[in-house]
């Protein structure tokens, strides 16, 4: 590949601050097509509450990794690494600039310093008895296990998600304790461009009041119902994204109109605040004054 010298390009930022738009028009500028990193938009059926890009944006300039899973799949970050550096180095061989958008800043230092994780081989023998004792004994008892065991692991991963409860063990018995990196984009060493998109807090937090009462206009309730009925649960990572616990209490009548509304955006304020933390905390960002809301 003669793209030893590629750049790579990242619009990142909090919710709501307007990545899409202006991830858009750099595209224009640079010939590049845009990658997700964004752990929800990664998900189909939920294009509302993920606020994934309009279609407008879609027809103008292509877009990858948006809308792959479906919301019952789970997607770890090793798959979302290797899926994103893979489609990547594509674009690159075809001297197509990538420009990673999304508000994700655990996926931007993984594409940035390569992934680190253990590692340990299939034991399906282990698997299929810790199936059983789970149909027998219940979930809540392998992760009361893999808290004693590992009790990071055991934060992250839901009581009732079976899967991956049984994959921590297995890495937690059978692992040799080592870490293993993997860097797949060493081989191009790619220079960043990381362009973090920078807004008043008070103003931020007025777009996402704005975009909140959009959502909700457009049916994000009809949205996170169809999704309940396809099954959605807590044991699955897109039931996650902010809005759908704070309208499933809505749903089931735990709350009112108005405090549904006020939690929505209350919690997606706060979300934004977790993001600014972790890019703040980030090198290398080049902070660019958000884009002015255009009237409607």
């Amino acid at each position: 590949m003669q793209a030893l010298k590629a750049t790579i390009y990242v619009v990142c930022g909090p919710t709501a601050v307007g990545k899409s738009p202006y991830a858009v028009d750099l595209a224009e500028e640079l010939g590049g097509e845009i990658l997700c990193m964004d752990a929800f938009q990664v998900y189909r059926d939920m294009p509302l509450l993920s606020a994934a890009p309009e279609r407008s944006y879609l027809e103008a300039i292509p877009h990858h990794l948006f809308g792959i899973l479906d919301p019952l799949e789970s997607f770890s970050l090793a798959q979302y690494y290797k899926a994103a550096c893979e489609k990547a180095l594509d674009l690159l061989s075809n001297s197509i600039v990538p420009i990673f958008v999304g508000g994700a800043g655990l996926y931007l230092k993984t594409l940035v310093d390569g992934f680190e994780g253990s590692h340990a081989p299939v034991h399906e023998e282990f698997r299929k008895e810790l199936r059983v004792r789970s149909s027998e004994e219940g979930s809540l008892k392998l992760h009361e296990e893999l808290k004693a065991v590992d009790p990071e692991a055991a934060r992250r991963i839901h009581p009732n998600d079976e899967k991956r409860l049984i994959r921590a063990l297995e890495i937690s018995k059978f692992s040799t304790g080592q870490k293993q990196r993997v860097d797949l984009l060493a081989k191009i060493c790619p220079s960043w461009e990381k362009l973090f998109l920078n807004l008043e807090r008070q103003e931020l937090y007025n777009r996402i009041g704005t975009r909140v009462d959009r959502m909700i206009h457009d049916g994000v309730e009809q949205e996170i119902q169809a999704l309940l009925d396809k099954g959605l649960s807590p044991v699955h990572t897109a039931y996650h994204a902010i809005g759908i616990k704070e309208t499933v209490s809505y749903i089931q009548g735990q709350v009112d109109r108005k405090e549904w509304i006020e939690t929505f955006k209350r919690n997606s304020c706060r979300f934004s605040k977790r993001q600014l933390t972790w890019f703040r905390s980030m090198k290398d960002l080049q902070s660019i004054p958000a884009q002015p809301v255009l009237p409607e």
